[in-house]
């Protein structure tokens, strides 16, 4: 089970580098947008309090 997984995940990391490198800038920078907008929503959702002790610091 274990060589099938490492084989799937490879396969699936080979296909998003291809899809990545076909890409034209604007697609990577729109991608590179959504990403990040999900991981401020990410971070805001589940680690308020790092958020708020980081106010208190500054």
């Amino acid at each position: 089970m274990g060589k099938i997984s490492f084989l799937l995940l490879t396969g699936a990391a080979a296909f998003v580098a291809y899809k990545y490198s076909t890409m034209s800038e604007d697609e990577k920078r729109e991608m590179l947008n959504k990403l990040k907008e999900k991981g401020k929503k990410i971070y805001d959702q589940f680690a308020p309090e790092i958020k708020d002790s980081m106010k208190k610091f500054s």
